[in-house]
């Protein structure tokens, strides 16, 4: 053959490589041992916003903000150096300051002595897919810090007594670093008699899958006996049952709980932790469905990349839509924490200027509870404005509504409705929330506001959540609050329920 017709050949093989090279959907660049690029495939071509030419012989200082990603130099003296590096890199367009993240493998160029004479790199963007980490990260630590922050003990145990999550107050409690207890079984933890008396209750959690409130004891070596009001729920994590356990300290009030047993402290403190309760419940079935979406859309594209099941075509598109939909998710995620957040600082921060965002936040709280148990909601509610509602309403409706839910318990009612109506009568505001779960028995509806009363099972109701919302109604909203049995009409039905009715002065704040 021919010098010239192996010279073509050759031409012909060259063209045909960097035609490769530019549609493999990486980004493919080779330096010299100075640091500077003697090849770069269309990607980073385009990325750099230039031609073949202009790109040979100029070094990352040209391209990059090396101050801030100076990471790419260090890395390059390792290749240099005869390692090969697979490592994620930070880098800094320097034209317009926009972070890119890169899957990067760098390996040494030999000459034929086995001499060391560039390297060359192959890198993948992962730019969305990091900030997407970045993000879930930085909720991670939100929520942490609230939970870390609430005034309870939080913990998550799976089916197999395996510690899947703790906040500080219990690593605290048993007296161990967070990281020496998740993923530990309760029994290696804490001392066996106790972790046995504290699976008894989760068992039944995970065994009747439902929620239940109850009174535990600790042992502890210094403090004695320490008595807790737990509310436990149950939870399905990486399709495993689970069980989420939210506790507060009541060891004091136990002490006292002879002498004051009717007073208001006790009642109040368990009232929030079942409230609280209430919340967690409401995450845990508000996360289920969008953390189960993004599992599902990053395993397709882990599986689609690693099978090659892309159209080259449509690749970037349909990974970048598949981003959105997890973003949009996150977004959700975020929106849930922020809710549980707002709730836990009612009681200092948040007042509302009319009755319609009071009640559509007590919605976001409760809709998904009640939808799960086929509960409409259905509101007809007047603006008010310039009300000035103090927040603690909120949880005086979220115990109505709860109320009214565990009425429906077991009752074989087609169309289960809350109904929620404000209106202004004079000076007044009127609330109403009525139910067509049957009313209240006459025998003893004007007992339904006495402390410890209730016509639920012990684990299931405390008779005291009522009870409450009569003393946050009178003390503080300066009102008024009745119940009675109505007659509701819901389509083309006529239906017997409970009708509480609250009364608020629209000129006290």
């Amino acid at each position: 053959m021919k010098s010239e017709d192996i010279l073509n050949n050759l031409n012909i093989e060259t063209k045909q490589l960097i035609n490769v090279l530019n549609e493999v959907g990486a980004y493919i660049f080779m330096k010299d041992l100075s640091g500077c690029y003697t090849y770069a495939n269309k990607l980073v071509l385009d990325l750099f916003n230039t031609n073949l030419e202009n790109i040979k012989g100029k070094d990352d200082s040209y391209f990059f903000n090396l101050e801030l990603a100076n990471e790419i130099i260090e890395n390059d003296k390792q290749v240099f150096e005869g390692k090969t590096l697979e490592v994620v890199e930070k880098n800094i367009i320097k034209d317009t300051n926009e972070i890119k993240y890169y899957l990067t493998v760098k390996k040494p160029l030999y000459d034929d002595n086995k001499q060391i004479v560039g390297m060359f790199g192959i890198s993948t963007d992962i730019t969305e897919r990091k900030e997407l980490e970045n993000k879930l990260e930085e909720q991670k630590i939100f929520l942490d810090t609230i939970l870390d922050n609430v005034d309870a003990y939080i913990y998550m145990k799976d089916k197999n007594r395996k510690f899947r999550y703790v906040n500080s107050k219990v690593a605290a409690l048993f007296k161990k670093p967070v990281d020496e207890i998740i993923g530990k079984y309760d029994r290696d933890v804490i001392p066996i008699e106790i972790a046995d008396a504290f699976w008894e209750s989760d068992s039944e959690v995970l065994r009747k899958k439902k929620k239940i409130s109850t009174e535990e004891i600790f042992k502890d070596d210094e403090k004695g006996n320490i008595y807790y009001w737990s509310v436990k729920l149950p939870y399905t994590l990486d399709e495993t049952p689970a069980v989420i356990g939210f506790s507060t300290d009541i060891t004091v009030l136990k002490a006292k709980d002879e002498e004051i047993k009717n007073t208001d402290k006790i009642l109040y403190q368990q009232s929030k932790v079942a409230a609280m309760g209430e919340m967690i419940e409401n995450i845990a079935h508000q996360w289920r469905q969008p953390l189960s979406i993004i599992s599902s859309i990053s395993s397709t594209i882990k599986l689609k990349k690693e099978m090659n099941l892309y159209d080259k075509k449509t690749e970037d598109s349909e990974i970048i839509k598949d981003l959105e939909k997890i973003n949009d998710t996150t977004d959700f995620l975020s929106g849930t924490i922020e809710y549980f957040m707002n709730y836990l600082r009612y009681d200092n921060l948040k007042k509302y200027d009319n009755l319609d965002e009071l009640i559509n936040d007590v919605i976001k709280l409760t809709k998904l509870e009640l939808s799960s148990k086929n509960i409409k909601i259905i509101t007809d509610i007047d603006l008010l404005d310039g009300t000035n509602i103090k927040n603690e309403l909120v949880q005086v409706l979220i115990n109505i509504i709860n109320n009214s839910k565990d009425a429906f318990e077991d009752k074989s009612i087609k169309d289960k409705v809350i109904l929620i109506k404000t209106f202004e009568d004079k000076n007044e505001i009127i609330i109403e929330v009525s139910d067509n779960a049957g009313g209240i028995d006459n025998n003893i509806i004007d007992r339904i506001f006495e402390p410890y009363f209730t016509t639920k099972y012990k684990n299931v109701g405390t008779g005291i959540a009522l009870y409450i919302s009569q003393k946050i109604v009178i003390t503080k909203l300066k009102g008024q609050i009745t119940v009675s049995n109505k007659k509701i009409t819901y389509g083309d039905n006529e239906y017997l329920g409970a009708c509480f009715k609250i009364k608020l002065n629209k000129n006290i704040h």
